[in-house]
């Protein structure tokens, strides 16, 4: 019997699952301080977008990022322009090669995904540390960053980290809609 093709098909799904989440929390990180802006309406455009992309389906997302970067890539190549009222900018790029990666369309789609449900994990997990933690590393003398990295964070990531495993489950499972080959 045979094993090579499974083992293949299991470090695929393993190295796309562990890029998304790699590139997924850190834009999960982003999406959480977008959101958690004090201006309302930059607040309310990483709501939108995260809701959006949280109610698409899994499946849409990764073909739209697959079939989208192509097409992306011969509009550039045929080139358009910008008309700005008064002034016209010419965009157009010398691309040869159209064929995009599979495994790094895969890789950006799953990230938009997991970024989204993370995004608000980690934002209930930064709002469950209590405000008297930040106050006493202001008591403390230290910086805001000083009080984020060695206060708050440590004690927000006690509370993101069941969540982010649960999310990790899923992504594990997501993977299937992201292999082309």
């Amino acid at each position: 019997m045979n094993f090579f093709p499974l083992a293949s098909a299991a470090g695929m799904t393993v190295g796309l699952a562990v890029c998304a989440l790699i590139v997924g929390l850190a834009l999960a990180m982003f999406f959480a301080v977008w959101e958690s802006a004090k201006w309302r309406p930059v607040a309310w455009a990483g709501s939108a977008l995260v809701t959006i992309l949280r109610g698409l389906p899994e499946i849409l997302v990764v073909l739209f990022i697959y079939f989208g970067s192509s097409q992306l890539l011969l509009t550039l190549s045929d080139g358009f322009t910008i008309n700005l009222g008064f002034v016209q900018i010419p965009v157009q790029m010398d691309i040869e090669n159209f064929d995009v990666s599979p495994f790094l369309c895969g890789v950006i789609a799953l990230s938009l995904l997991y970024a989204a449900y993370a995004s608000q994990t980690l934002r209930g997990a930064l709002k469950a540390v209590p405000v008297g933690q930040w106050e006493s590393g202001q008591a403390l003398g230290l910086s805001k960053s000083a009080i984020f990295f060695r206060l708050v964070m440590p004690q927000m990531w006690r509370h993101a980290l069941p969540g982010l495993g649960n999310q990790w489950l899923v992504l594990l499972k997501d993977t299937r809609a992201g292999q082309f080959d």
